[in-house]
């Protein structure tokens, strides 16, 4: 069992990292916490119940490789990079909460850019990491080659191009 603490009640580090997972807090709270494996993202709200997940999100194909949330002022979701490549999103609604059973993420979003070759299922050799920035309402995502830096658009998850690189 893992347990995330920090001096003065306040979290320092945002995430724990293990070969099989990681933990991470959802911004902006200090209950929820998302169970992140392979084959699945459980959202738990440790106020209301420590047992059964508040969310309990599956990809229908590929492996989860690394997920991440983005909160609004009236808007929260979950971005999750698959192994194929696909960025899947899903905003976190009632009709998505594991009261109604795990919830498949089928919603892709589109990244339409010149370096992500789509080859044999996979999107530019398969997805690596994502993550969201709130202070730069940035969001980050690799693959093996190259390093996407996009602006998100809160009301429906579309994606506006800042910078490519392919060398950091």
């Amino acid at each position: 069992m893992c347990v995330l603490a920090s001096p003065h009640g306040k979290r320092q580090h945002l995430a724990v990292s293990h070969e099989k997972g990681k933990a991470l807090w959802l911004p902006g709270s200090q209950t929820e916490l998302a169970i992140v494996t392979a084959d699945f993202v459980k959202v738990y709200d440790l106020a209301a119940d420590a047992l059964s997940p508040q969310y309990y999100f599956l990809l229908p194909s590929g492996r989860l490789r690394d997920c991440c949330f983005v909160f609004s002022d009236d808007q929260r979701a979950m971005l999750a990079m698959s192994s194929s490549g696909h960025l899947y999103a899903q905003f976190m609604q009632d009709y998505s909460r594991a009261v109604h059973g795990p919830f498949y993420v089928t919603n892709v979003i589109e990244v339409n850019h010149q370096d992500l070759k789509d080859s044999g299922g996979q999107v530019a050799g398969g997805g690596v990491s994502v993550y969201y920035s709130h202070a730069l309402q940035l969001l980050f995502f690799s693959f093996p080659l190259p390093l996407l830096l996009l602006k998100v658009n809160h009301q429906d998850l579309s994606l506006s191009l800042c910078r490519s690189t392919t060398r950091i």
